[in-house]
């Protein structure tokens, strides 16, 4: 990988993103489901979600957005996994394993980007404006219940459907997304190969009173 520049540009990160063709049908960055190990389709999201990362960065500044095959993507997963982001059975990952594989890979490519977990509750919404302004997408966790992780609490995920308006398609908890985009009410997400919303209230009340921005937060990049 060249060492490359990321900040002060206009690309759109959701029309730069990893896409797979699988089935005849195009994805919106990797799913975890496509694993034939049952830990990984239990547990790899956080692997998804830093195999879509480096392959955005690795196609930064590209005109045209070609597809990845099956085969493609699945032998990537399955090289980052060996190198940088092991996945422990049923533990699976955790944010500062997902940092120190970061920057491992960042340092045997001589790319000038740095990774930490987490920052801080006040800042969480301008650490995510500064890096997507500069072509960073976000790995953000929906964190698990915390303390309480027997509890069934959930944050809901929606599809926008062609009129604007927003529908709920599932709930989630514990687990890594990928954030695209944001305004002031929506966040655009990568999760399970689709494009997911998530609303910003209803994630900043669902750390407050069921999880916690130590196990929910972001991967920062700078």
């Amino acid at each position: 990988m060249q060492n490359k520049q990321y900040k002060n540009t206009v690309n759109n990160i959701s029309d730069l993103y990893p896409i797979v063709e699988k089935d005849g049908k195009l994805s919106f960055g990797g799913s975890q489901s496509w694993f034939p190990q049952e830990y990984l389709q239990k547990m790899g999201c956080g692997l998804i979600a830093c195999t879509n990362l480096l392959l955005y960065l690795e196609r930064y500044g590209e005109k045209e957005n070609i597809p990845y095959t099956l085969a493609e993507y699945s032998s990537y997963a399955d090289h980052f996994k060996k190198k940088y982001f092991p996945v422990i059975p049923g533990l699976g990952m955790t944010g500062w394993q997902m940092a120190l594989g970061l920057n491992l890979y960042f340092h045997k490519n001589n790319m000038k980007l740095k990774a930490r977990w987490g920052v801080n509750r006040n800042r969480l919404w301008l650490c995510m404006e500064e890096m997507l302004s500069k072509n960073l997408p976000v790995i953000m966790s929906v964190g698990p219940n915390f303390p309480c992780v027997w509890r069934n609490h959930k944050l809901s995920f929606y599809i926008r459907k062609n009129d604007g308006t927003y529908v709920q398609d599932c709930q989630v908890k514990g687990h890594y997304v990928t954030v695209t985009e944001m305004d002031e009410t929506w966040l655009c997400i990568s999760s399970w190969g689709k494009k997911y919303y998530i609303n910003r209230q209803e994630y900043m009340e669902y750390v407050r009173r069921y999880s916690g921005f130590l196990v929910s937060n972001i991967v920062y990049l700078d």
